[in-house]
């Protein structure tokens, strides 16, 4: 049995995804700026810290900590971007529509799948997406 999903459905599932990660956004998006602060102090304070003489014991730890909160920030961004990319994918399939069976209700969708995609916002300023990845990773180099 082959069941064909309506546009009108499709159109709802993904409205009720999208509210779903706007709640789970609300809800998480302050935690996710703490963590980005968090990770940023620990890791400024080390490097300050780096000038100073150490034993071998401080060495290790030095290098521990610093790689733990470059591991942690990296893992924080590379899947939040994971779930801006996830929800764009279905860009790709709607665009392939073939246009005589595109309406306006497909249209409508394909701009709110490529204008409105759910994203992880870090405290509500900026969404994390893989250009933000790349950054904080040539910020991490300097």
């Amino acid at each position: 049995h082959h069941y064909t999903l309506r546009w009108d459905e499709l159109i709802h599932h993904y409205n009720q995804l999208s509210l779903l990660c706007n709640t789970v956004n609300s809800t998480i998006s302050d935690m996710v700026l703490l963590s980005f602060i968090g990770n940023i102090y620990f890791m400024s304070e080390s490097i300050l810290q780096s000038f100073t003489p150490k034993t071998s014991y401080e060495t290790f730890y030095f290098w521990y900590d610093i790689l733990f909160h470059i591991i942690h920030l990296a893992l924080v961004c590379t899947y939040a971007a994971w779930i801006d990319e996830e929800s764009k994918s279905p860009l790709s399939d709607l665009l392939a529509v073939p246009l005589y069976n595109s309406q306006f209700e497909v249209d409508r969708f394909i701009l709110q799948v490529a204008e409105n995609s759910p994203a992880i916002y870090v405290g509500g300023m900026f969404k994390i997406t893989g250009s933000t990845v790349l950054h904080v990773s040539n910020i991490q180099c300097l």
